[in-house]
């Protein structure tokens, strides 16, 4: 994606950035990369902040998933005991 940015021309008549606070946000499905004309402006602390916000979010759902894949695993070898 960062080479598109570089030597596409649509991209380079419009003068679009990326917008870091989507550009490879990765939700369930899909990745997003967000371009945006020059006179939109981003607050970089803003930006800063929620990208960490998201990361960290998606962090606890992967600690969140894998705990719950240990205690399923925890269970069955319970059972295996009785």
């Amino acid at each position: 994606m960062n080479t598109l940015i570089t030597t596409h021309e649509v991209i380079s008549q419009f003068n679009l950035r990326k917008v870091l606070k989507f550009w490879g946000y990765k939700d369930e499905k899909h990745v997003y990369f967000m371009l945006a004309p020059q006179w939109i402006k981003f607050n970089p602390g803003h930006v800063y902040s929620s990208v960490l916000k998201m990361q960290l979010e998606s962090m606890d759902k992967k600690k969140k998933s894998t705990l719950g894949i240990l205690e399923e695993n925890e269970k069955e070898n319970d059972d295996d005991y009785m």
